[in-house]
């Protein structure tokens, strides 16, 4: 796989999610889907970042293939976990929004939730849209 597909397939849409999530927490007092229960907030949260640590595997997958399987788990992790308290941070400037740790622990819940998955479809023929091959 030529560097130009490569980036096109496995890195620009983690760069279009952040890019995404970026300029979505910075409007103020966005409407977000509804569900009727008290932590439909944090459910929004936990999802988001299930999501970018997946597209954070696919993209450290296809930029360090010499890395294990492990280590680019851990390389995942903390950069979903550390653009999510980046994330509340943020909040802290925008009107109002507010950062909150129960939104960042949220954020981390689906960091973690990410990783059996990952395992899962690593061994399935699903291995294809979570990493890069080997080339």
């Amino acid at each position: 796989m030529n560097k130009i597909r490569g980036i096109v397939i496995y890195v620009l849409p983690l760069i279009l999610y952040c890019t995404g999530l970026f300029l979505f927490i910075s409007l103020p007092d966005p409407q977000m889907p509804s569900f009727d229960f008290d932590f439909a907030d944090k459910l929004n949260h936990v999802g988001a970042f299930f999501v970018m640590t997946i597209l954070a595997y696919r993209a450290g997958s296809w930029m360090m293939k010499e890395r294990k399987i492990g280590q680019l788990i851990l390389i995942a992790t903390l950069f979903s976990a550390l653009y999510g308290a980046g994330v509340e941070i943020q909040q802290m400037f925008v009107p109002e929004r507010s950062a909150e740790i129960a939104d960042w622990l949220a954020d981390i819940v689906g960091v973690l939730l990410a990783i059996p998955v990952i395992y899962w479809m690593l061994g399935t023929k699903l291995r294809r849209l979570v990493a890069a091959e080997v080339t």
